[in-house]
């Protein structure tokens, strides 16, 4: 923690430079040149090209960048079994809930380094979400929010022009129109959307937190104390707790008996369903948007915002985070964070946005989105809004989501039942989340 007291990072506009002088003086005390490993979810050819934006490699003799490509999904594992063998990269580009929950296994730059003023001047409102009590505990560099796809040819032969902007619309006018059902209603031919169901729904999760969100919950907040379970609260006293409401209005989607019923569990996958035209919105990932175009080249389709509450003036849609965060196995840290310099700089964000179609978490870049591709001008906007939360645990989560979706879509408990078990479970989940932010 002491070194970083030395390094004065002095920031102009999303970019983080680093303390010349003290980089100089590493240079000068070692023959050799410093090296950093880094490990991330970006494919090995998309970051080359990151490299050479962000003037590193070959190009500048000052550090030696390497990388390796490790599956998202795979980064916890393979990080702790590398630390463990005195293996782990310099730097990880990982999910914010990776870097809360395996903290300890992460640098914290104080904030007499890097003041949370700064922090907060330079990157998007839910990059804070970085921010714990002793420092920054990962750089913010991009978001993959939760966006809406739609198929141009299914709504504009319905008579519809442009897509819901409000889940009010969604439910009275799109699903109506749009989900087809056989001559008995028993059974589903077409789907406005997947929603109501959790393993037939790619990004069920993503889409369950924004409308929890969008309720007025944020699910679990950061407290002087650690971590609070805030999902049953009603601050407002509404009639249903937001929590529930929201609960209520994901899971009646899959319901035969409601009248917004449109996807149930014997449906393929959501994406599989709207490459093949028989599902007329997605709710995906940003990301996903070049791979849709790949698997069906003649799919007729647009990506727009994910709607929102009409009855609430809050916008807001789930937007998973990525930060660079910095391992205590680091062995030239100045280095290293000059290597965080450049991969916060314009130029290689700039790249790494339009090759696969991330958000900046740069406030002054997303306020700037491209004028030239439609597509990534809607991903800016939604990264503006974008939020995610502080989630001790991930994979325990969203198995307790998944829990609560699954036993309403059985009959297996109500509603409230439901959400009365999830919050539990999160509380559990909570109090066996040792470590402080």
């Amino acid at each position: 923690m002491k070194k970083f007291q030395t390094i004065v990072l002095i920031v102009s506009g999303a970019l983080l430079v680093i303390g010349v002088i003290l980089f100089a003086t590493l240079k000068s005390g070692s023959s050799q040149t410093p090296r950093v490993a880094i490990w991330g979810s970006i494919p090995q050819v998309g970051f080359s090209l990151i490299q050479e934006a962000a003037n590193l490699g070959n190009k500048n003799k000052d550090v030696i960048v390497t990388y390796k490509y490790v599956a998202e999904d795979k980064m916890e594992d393979q990080l702790i079994d590398a630390l463990a063998e005195g293996k782990a990269p310099d730097l990880v580009i990982a999910t914010q809930a990776l870097i809360v929950k395996q903290t300890s296994k992460f640098k914290s730059v104080p904030f007499v380094s890097y003041s949370e003023k700064n922090f907060k001047s330079n990157f998007i409102d839910e990059g804070w979400i970085m921010m714990g009590k002793n420092g920054v505990m990962g750089f913010p560099l991009y978001v993959d929010p939760l966006v809406m796809y739609w198929n141009k040819r299914i709504l504009s032969n319905a008579g519809i022009i442009n897509p819901p902007t409000t889940w009010t619309d969604f439910q009275n006018k799109i699903v109506p129109l749009l989900t087809k059902r056989t001559s008995n209603r028993a059974d589903l031919t077409e789907s406005a959307a997947a929603l109501g169901t959790w393993d037939n729904i790619t990004n069920a999760r993503m889409i369950l937190s924004t409308l929890l969100f969008q309720s007025g919950t944020s699910i679990i907040k950061n407290t002087q104390q650690g971590l609070e379970n805030v999902l049953s609260e009603n601050p407002y006293n509404s009639p249903l707790k937001p929590a529930l409401s929201a609960l209520v209005f994901y899971t009646d989607y899959a319901n035969p008996l409601r009248a917004n019923y449109s996807w149930n569990n014997a449906k393929g996958s959501d994406l599989s369903e709207f490459l093949a035209e028989n599902n007329a919105i997605y709710f995906g990932r940003a990301s996903e948007y070049p791979k849709i175009k790949e698997k069906n080249p003649n799919l007729a389709f647009d990506i727009a915002p994910v709607p929102q509450n009409a009855q609430s003036p809050l916008k807001v849609v789930n937007a998973p985070l990525y930060a660079l965060g910095i391992t205590r196995s680091a062995k030239s840290l100045p280095a290293a964070v000059s290597v965080v310099s450049a991969l916060l700089g314009s130029e290689a964000q700039k790249l790494i946005t339009s090759l696969y179609y991330y958000a900046p978490a740069s406030r002054s870049l997303v306020s700037k989105p491209p004028t030239d591709n439609s597509a990534l001008s809607t991903i800016y906007s939604q990264a503006i809004i974008g939020r995610d939360w502080l989630d001790p645990d991930y994979k325990l989560t969203t198995e307790a989501m998944r829990e609560a979706v699954k036993d309403i879509n059985s009959g297996r408990s109500t509603a409230t039942d439901a959400l009365q078990r999830l919050s539990n479970s999160l509380t559990n989940i909570i109090s066996s989340y040792a470590k402080s932010f």
